[in-house]
Formats: C-alpha cells, structure tokens, sequence
C-alpha cells in the first residue's frame, strides 16, 4: 500500500502500532491537513423538575446592637427643650389726650440669660408720667379713661421702675435679676405687661392705660 492509499483509507490509520479512527476528508496538494466542519457548541437549557419545591431566598440578617449600661457609670438627665420667646398683645386700649390709643411693644430679645428685654409704650402724650407694671394672669377691667389689662390678684401686680413719655413714647429697660421672687420671671414662664400713665389733659379719671403685651420668655 502506497503512502496516498493510507492516508485515504476510510476506516482506520496505522501510526506508530496504534488503530486510530479517521473521518472523512480531502485531501490537497501541497501537504494541506484535511478540512472538517467546525466543531458545535450544543446549547445548555434547564427544565424545572415537575412538583419540585420551591426555596426561598436566605433572608439579609442584620445584626442586633445593644448597649449596656457600664457600672458605676454616671447618668445625665437629658438637657430641657428649647423653648422659643414669644410676644403678643392682647386687651384693649382708649383714645388719650394725645389722639391715640396708646399700645404696648418691647425690643431686644426675649432670653432670661440675655436679659437685654426693653418694655415700650407708645401713643401716649407727651411728657406724661407712667409706670409699667405686670402679673400673671390676664384681665379687662374698667379703670380710669381705659381698661386694667392685667388681673390685680393673684399673684398680685408687680409695679416697675416709673418714667416719662418721650415724644410719646416711653421705655424701661426690664431687669430680670431684680424682679420678686413671687414675680421671678424665669425660662418657659409667661407674664402680662401694662403701661399706667397719668393724662389729666384728657379730664376724667386723670390717666390711662395701655393695651397689654404678653411675653412668653426663653432661655
């Protein structure tokens, strides 16, 4: 058998001893290797078994903190909550001497701390006398031209240093750290404000007052 013949031969190739399988091929000239069909990838899918179980996903664990007390650890009462001061008026006021109805404001803030608080009336006639005064609970009650604004019993009323309208307007620094103890005027404490002035101009009763202004204090 020739060298072509064996190389042709459909069934088997003998090299070396060994019977190998062959397939069929071409075979060219010029010492070519036979060409075959490329290899196919077989495609993979997966059938659900039937009446197979169905599992669940393992759920996220998260993981449980705690805190312990350690012993002979301190405990510290949590710091009170904030409370913002506030101002309001409230009641009535009447006509003066001055063709206004005078009226109560304050400036500067309303922190205890701070106690930078200023009392202001104004619309009252000029160069009138007054005092400011306050209380704890609120009021309308005929008294002189106009209305006490603040209830005269308990606590009682808490009488101010006394000043002079100026140009209609009157003003008292207030100081906290002098009020009486049964007017302390402390954080989150709520307190009524009225301006007493004389108005003998007016005739009457010989003075007036103010509306009222309600103060809510802070910190």
């Amino acid at each position: 058998m020739t060298m072509n013949a064996l190389l042709l031969a459909p069934s088997t190739v003998l090299i070396l001893g060994l019977s190998l399988p062959t397939s069929q091929g071409t075979y060219t000239k010029g010492g070519e290797f036979p060409t075959t069909s490329p290899r196919v990838r077989p495609e993979v899918t997966a059938t659900a078994m039937p009446n197979a179980p169905v599992y669940p996903g393992t759920p996220m664990i998260v993981p449980q903190v705690s805190v312990q007390k350690m012993p002979n650890t301190p405990v510290f009462p949590q710091p009170p909550v904030s409370i913002h001061g506030e101002a309001a008026s409230f009641c009535e006021s009447t006509v003066n001497s001055s063709g206004n109805a005078a009226w109560m404001d304050c400036h500067g803030s309303l922190s205890v701390c701070t106690n930078n608080t200023c009392l202001v009336a104004d619309g009252c006639p000029e160069g009138s006398t007054g005092v400011f005064f306050y209380g704890g609970q609120p009021a309308q009650i005929p008294m002189a031209n106009g209305y006490l604004c603040v209830q005269p019993f308990q606590p009682a009323l808490f009488r101010l240093a006394p000043t002079a309208a100026v140009g209609g307007r009157a003003e008292l620094q207030l100081d906290i750290t002098t009020a009486p103890q049964a007017g302390a005027i402390t954080p989150g404490s709520t307190w009524y404000f009225q301006y007493w002035f004389r108005d003998t101009a007016a005739g009457g009763a010989g003075s007036n007052l103010s509306d009222g202004l309600r103060i809510t204090f802070c910190h």
